[in-house]
């Protein structure tokens, strides 16, 4: 956890080797440092999120995926859709219960905002 603190400090100060970091520890042997890292990528802005998000769609840990759709529901908009879609499929119920909930707030969210 300490070479996560390290890479989070990394990403608030805007380091171009954050991401270098993180992608390391998305193949971290510990699933919950995985998905820690999935998670501060999240806050690191959209092309960077979905990059790593989409990255960890095919990790074997389910808490790992379940990071990932959270990240593209956090990203958001109509790229994320078919993504979010593709999670409904998922073999674990929890990582397919994310989706769908994400997946509804972006929908709801592009409706309210009146785009198609």
């Amino acid at each position: 956890l300490v070479r996560l603190a390290a890479a989070e400090a990394l990403v608030k100060l805007g380091e171009g080797e954050a991401a270098l970091v993180m992608r390391e520890l998305l193949r971290d042997p510990d699933f919950g440092v995985r998905s820690a890292a999935v998670g501060t990528m999240a806050r690191s802005g959209p092309e960077r999120a979905m990059a790593f998000a989409l990255e960890a769609f095919d990790d074997p840990a389910p808490r790992v995926r379940v990071a990932a759709v959270q990240a593209l529901g956090r990203v958001g908009g109509k790229a994320v859709i078919p993504y979010l879609r593709h999670a409904l499929l998922d073999k674990d119920l929890t990582v397919r219960a994310f989706a769908a909930g994400h997946l509804g707030a972006v929908v709801s969210d592009r409706k309210r905002k009146g785009e198609p």
